[in-house]
């Protein structure tokens, strides 16, 4: 999530601070972040994005710069949420500027030479309505599109490539649990993605 700034950090807004408290528009954070992940082995991020016009989209160019100086990959993470998609056409339009402007750049994601974007809350459209947002945006399927949601939203697959799971940390046996999800999405086929979810240190309760 990138939108931290001078107005998080209070102990109203968040109970456990980060040390130290930074501003997510600081290019030496990015840089910071960036190598705290290489050195835990971690060789990209899934960045919060609302669309173009935002301080959300602002970071996130600086963020390319930055992660291509390090040999480091970001990708987007579509947030359907977002307070400036007030329709079905405003959604249409962002993800094709998206393919069109930060995809394109050397440091976003890519899986095969496509690249990924993941989605927040694809549920607010119909897998019909999907497929139809897809043929209009991506009719040769250039890209790489995984879902994000619970067992009940699989059926998306038919028009996503892959899933993932926000959390995990709801699972009594999260090893348990997690073992269920690769066959059930390889149940849509072969090709497929699973992503699995990994909570280090997360207490749901």
């Amino acid at each position: 999530y990138n939108w931290f700034d001078e107005n998080t950090w209070t102990p109203a807004k968040v109970p456990d601070m980060p040390s130290p408290t930074y501003l997510s528009r600081d290019a030496n954070v990015m840089a910071r972040h960036i190598q705290q992940a290489r050195g835990a082995g971690i060789d990209a991020f899934v960045v919060s994005w609302w669309g173009a016009g935002n301080p959300t989209d602002e970071n996130f160019k600086v963020m390319l710069g930055q992660a291509n100086a390090a040999n480091f990959r970001v990708a987007v993470d579509f947030e359907l949420t977002s307070p400036f998609y007030g329709s079905k056409a405003d959604v249409i339009r962002s993800l094709k500027n998206l393919l069109a402007t930060h995809a394109q750049h050397s440091a976003y994601l890519r899986s095969d030479g496509k690249p990924v974007i993941f989605f927040w809350r694809e549920q607010q459209y119909s897998v019909d309505e999907w497929r139809a947002i897809r043929n209009e945006v991506d009719p040769n399927r250039q890209s790489l599109w995984i879902a994000e949601g619970v067992k009940e939203q699989l059926p998306y697959l038919s028009v996503f490539d892959g899933f993932h799971l926000y959390s995990i940390g709801w699972a009594p046996n999260v090893a348990a649990e997690l073992q269920k999800w690769s066959p059930r999405v390889h149940a849509y086929g072969d090709d497929k993605i699973w992503v699995a979810t990994t909570m280090p240190g997360n207490d749901d309760t």
